[in-house]
């Protein structure tokens, strides 16, 4: 969809456009020369946003790229012009399902978590995505890999890490939407009560004073965030001058938190998702929830093929993460281990790139294996 902006822009300037063509004018060099017309910065526009941008000039006129060079053609001006499309896009996480599911037999079993507080699952997101069981046997090496080099083998498991956490937050944020989840960002809080401390998550009240006064501190160090802050002066003196203020209030700041909660009655989405399974079935379904997520895991990897491998990788997972260094990582990892068993010095790109899709596939078998 294109930004609201650059619509409005199409709008107010395709007249240009429309007196052009009615003056013989169809046919552009290029299609920043339609953009400069339209007074769009051509500049900012990336691939995604220039077939949004033609996308939303064709609901006034038929028009694209002449297909035997870079020019722009405007075949034909609309009488009227047509109605913007709908969205049909659906956004949906791969991980979701998994997630909802874990996310009922923890609040439902309760068990020893100490992240469960009124059938709320209440904690730091790192530590809630590794109760999810997905990533665990990726944090250390294991026995079955003691003859595979240890430096690729980690920058293989740190990228399937990065994958599954952000598909874990995007998975609680898909659930959140459907109205499965309540998820949100809190503070988590003792409250001093007749000589009692209940620990809970902040209610609306006491949020808005934990958060005025996080801004007076912030205000008076002259710190841009609470992680400027905490890099500069450290957690805990942050703790203290916030919990300084809270005393008159019977308040005391933990940590920022996050709290999920079911929509629904938990018994009731248990049966749905578990109905009469044993113990061991139960198992097993999570099992194999948890093996369906790693092969998507695993298939969403750096350098799916040949092509990726050489290029900068363009997969929407890593938008936002350094990918180029993470492969150069890899490439480097590939070639030290070459050259200390083949004795080497001079070693070839084709060589290290055959080499890890040799041994890619090995890594990922395992790690299916192991989790």
């Amino acid at each position: 969809m294109v930004n609201p902006e650059i619509a409005e822009k199409i709008k107010t300037n395709f007249v240009f456009l429309e007196n052009n063509f009615n003056n013989g004018i169809k046919e552009y060099k290029n299609f920043r020369e339609v953009c400069k017309i339209l007074n769009i910065d051509y500049s900012k526009a990336n691939s995604d946003s220039k077939t949004s941008i033609i996308n939303e000039l064709r609901r006034y006129c038929d028009c694209g790229r002449n297909e035997n060079s870079y020019s722009f053609i405007i075949r034909e001006i609309y009488i009227k012009e047509k109605e913007p499309e709908k969205q049909t896009r659906t956004y949906h996480s791969v991980y979701a399902d998994t997630f909802y599911s874990v996310i009922v037999k923890m609040i439902h079993d309760k068990g020893d978590l100490n992240a469960i507080i009124n059938n709320e699952l209440v904690s730091d997101r790192y530590y809630l995505f590794n109760m999810f069981g997905l990533t665990n046997d990726w944090f250390y090496k294991p026995k079955e890999f003691d003859e595979i080099d240890e430096d690729i083998y980690n920058e293989v498991r740190d990228s399937c890490f990065e994958i599954a956490y952000q598909g874990f937050k995007r998975g609680l944020d898909y659930l959140s939407r459907k109205g499965k989840i309540v998820y949100s960002k809190c503070s988590l809080i003792h409250y001093f009560d007749n000589s009692t401390y209940t620990k809970r998550p902040a209610t609306e009240d006491e949020e808005i004073i934990i958060q005025d006064f996080k801004r007076q501190i912030l205000e008076s160090s002259f710190c841009k965030s609470e992680q400027a802050f905490v890099q500069e002066y450290g957690f805990d003196c942050f703790k203290e001058l916030l919990n300084k203020n809270l005393r008159e209030y019977n308040l005391e700041y933990l940590s920022s938190v996050y709290r999920i909660a079911l929509t629904n009655n938990v018994g009731n989405e248990y049966k749905n998702i578990y109905g009469e399974m044993d113990t061991n079935e139960i198992q097993q379904f999570i099992y194999e929830k948890r093996l369906e997520v790693n092969k998507k895991i695993l298939a969403q990897l750096p350098a799916k093929n040949k092509y990726e491998f050489d290029n900068a990788y363009t997969h929407s997972t890593f938008r936002g993460h350094n990918y180029n260094e993470r492969k150069n990582d890899i490439i480097e990892a590939i070639g030290k281990k070459i050259r200390k068993e083949t004795g080497k010095t001079m070693i070839s790109r084709q060589t290290i790139r055959d080499y890890y899709f040799e041994r890619r596939n090995e890594f990922a078998t395992k790690i299916i294996e192991i989790t």
